[in-house]
């Protein structure tokens, strides 16, 4: 039999084992007293309800997906394409497997494989959106279309769940997008109409006009540069009445070198500051004559 000495001995080690990973970090990390001891008890009391609930979803899950199969479920000449309708529209209306429809009860290896087909069905989620086309693994993949509860509808392709690809997006008030889709942003060639406004015709890139030409109900036109949907770079603005600008914008406004022709035939070529002639300059007259010098805010010195 151990000696008193020995057994008080041993006690004083464990004590001081445990001591050492509480200092460490150690296994008691991540249990409730910890949290309540580092967090407080009521941040405590959610976190734990948290993790409580991820963990009852998942062995929910693993026991849904370790059912056994019957033959009709995966077999035959319709019960199939219900198995795979049903199970992507589980899967797409809570992010998760369902226990509502009866077939999604299979092996695991037999409803991946459901899941990486192509279905067609509809979707209403709880904003009253609409989508109606194709699906692969609960997101909306290939053709399809998107209806807005609030107006307004995409059609065209999709990929991931994203708009990808070709694709009309048209907005409630009746403004059109008509062209190229990455990451559910025009991307590439496209056209924008707005409704009483100008029409743009050509680059998008990450959502924002690039490089295209812009016509205006009035009929004038810009062709040129964008950033932030305005003039930018080199550009050309003509008006039906014969008055042009030739030359450099920054954001919307005509800045740096450029050209511009009046009504009458007269030029002024130079330089320009906030659409205004600035600095030095040459305008030609219609007679021929020349004026050359320096302006400042559009007058002549």
């Amino acid at each position: 039999m151990k000696s008193r000495k020995t057994r008080r001995s041993k006690r004083r080690k464990t004590r001081k084992v445990r001591r050492t990973r509480r200092k460490k970090g150690g296994s008691h990390r991540g249990t409730y007293s910890h949290l309540a001891r580092t967090q407080g008890v009521a941040k405590a009391k959610k976190e734990w309800g948290k993790k409580r609930w991820k963990e009852r979803k998942e062995r929910k899950e693993r026991k849904l997906y370790n059912k056994k199969a019957t033959a009709h479920e995966v077999i035959g000449d319709n019960a199939l394409l219900t198995a795979r309708q049903n199970l992507a529209l589980a899967k797409v209306t809570d992010n998760r497997l369902g226990t509502e429809s009866p077939v999604l009860e299979g092996p695991y290896d037999v409803l991946e494989k459901i899941m990486e087909q192509t279905i067609i069905a509809t979707r209403i989620d709880d904003d009253g959106n609409t989508y109606e086309g194709e699906w692969v693994k609960g997101k909306k993949h290939g053709q399809g279309k998107y209806t807005h509860a609030g107006g307004g509808t995409y059609e065209g392709e999709f990929k991931d769940g994203e708009r990808h690809g070709q694709g009309k997006e048209t907005w409630a008030d009746g403004s059109i997008y008509e062209g190229g889709f990455i990451n559910g942003r025009s991307h590439g060639q496209g056209t924008y109409t707005l409704v009483n406004g100008p029409i743009y015709e050509g680059l998008w890139i990450d959502g924002q006009m690039h490089e295209g030409t812009e016509t205006y109900p009035d009929g004038s036109i810009y062709e040129g540069g964008f950033i932030n949907s305005n003039s930018h770079g080199q550009g050309t603005w003509t008006h039906p009445d014969g008055r042009a600008y030739e030359g450099e914008w920054e954001d919307g406004v005509q800045h740096g070198q450029g050209k511009w022709t009046y009504r009458n035939g007269e030029t002024y070529e130079g330089s320009w500051k906030n659409s205004r002639q600035h600095g030095p300059g040459q305008h030609t007259f219609v007679d021929g004559s020349v004026q050359e010098g320096i302006w400042v805010n559009g007058e002549f010195q």
